[in-house]
């Protein structure tokens, strides 16, 4: 496959996760306070998994100095998302949440730093 073919497949499979990320992040789930979801903190394992993963997914289509930028702009989105979360009446405002994203933007610099990078 050509250069130019692969870093477009990655940026068109990055946006669509990050816009995935988003839609999930704002729509109205209901989720029952009895259900292993909330009790087995699924959604941290989510929110870790989710952005470790749009930090590796980012990390193909741009180069590896622009770590620091993808991380702060990442946390940023998931602040705003979760202040966004706050004005609605079936989401609240997480602190957790914004913890697990960042834990999972940190395994996402490591896993683009010491294993994807090797295998471009």
């Amino acid at each position: 496959m050509q250069k130019k073919n692969k870093y477009f497949i990655w940026s068109i499979f990055s946006w669509a996760f990050l816009a995935l990320v988003i839609i999930l992040s704002l729509i109205p789930i209901p989720i029952d306070s009895d259900n292993n979801y909330s009790n087995l903190q699924l959604d941290k394992m989510t929110h870790f998994f989710s952005y470790s993963l749009l930090l590796v997914l980012f990390s193909r289509i741009y180069i590896s100095r622009f770590y620091i930028k993808t991380s702060v702009l990442l946390f940023l989105l998931g602040f705003l998302l979760e202040i966004i979360q706050s004005y609605t009446s079936y989401r609240t405002f997480d602190i957790n949440d914004l913890l697990a994203n960042t834990f999972g933007i940190m395994l996402g610099i490591f896993i683009s730093n010491y294993i994807i990078n090797n295998y471009k």
